[in-house]
């Protein structure tokens, strides 16, 4: 998040959805005025992750 230079609106990231939040300040409280699209969305990929569990030897005394 980040505020203009005159403290009037405060701009917040869209996170992957690859666009910005606009928000103006208007009597202390934040109303959404517009997107700032910056190019398509990225596309979640999942990756398969696996994990090898090796039981430790134990030895009885």
């Amino acid at each position: 998040m980040k505020f203009s230079g005159d403290e009037k609106k405060l701009y917040a990231s869209g996170g992957n959805d690859n666009w910005i939040a606009e928000y103006a300040v208007e009597n202390k409280k934040l109303i959404f005025k517009d997107t700032i699209v910056l190019g398509k969305k990225w596309r979640y990929q999942r990756e398969q992750r696996v994990v090898y569990h090796r039981p430790e030897n134990k030895k009885n005394s």
